[in-house]
């Protein structure tokens, strides 16, 4: 995937770009309260729906063009790095230490590095 200028996206950076709202603890807190009146309403729930198939579909756009030998299909990964994703931004908004940017940055990084890392069966690491 690209950017409207044409430039390369990375995977982090796009999940990063996608919960930079919720970077403020007073917000991140209240979006989080929130949660249980939008899944026990129908209206609401289709809306996180769109948000999360959405969401799911640029990353997995983006993720089948980028260099991961170890990353499972491309929708299978996009579907474990949003679920990753929402568990950060789930904890940093009851303990928000540092920043939730830099918490994604770090979580999702870790599984994005270890599937660009991944060796070839029959590879010595």
């Amino acid at each position: 995937m690209r950017a409207a200028d044409g430039s390369h996206v990375d995977v982090v950076d796009l999940i990063v770009d996608s919960y930079a709202d919720l970077d403020d603890p007073a917000a991140a807190a209240n979006n989080l309260a929130q949660l249980a009146a939008d899944l026990t309403d129908p209206d609401l729930r289709a809306l996180m729906a769109e948000f999360y198939a959405a969401l799911e579909h640029r990353l997995e756009t983006t993720l089948a063009n980028q260099h991961l030998p170890g990353a499972p299909d491309p929708a299978v990964a996009a579907r474990i790095l949003a679920a990753i994703a929402d568990g950060t931004a789930i904890h940093w908004s009851a303990r928000p230490v540092g920043s939730l940017r830099d918490r994604l940055r770090t979580d999702v990084g870790a599984v994005v590095d270890g599937w660009r890392r991944h060796k070839s069966k029959g590879t010595r690491t």
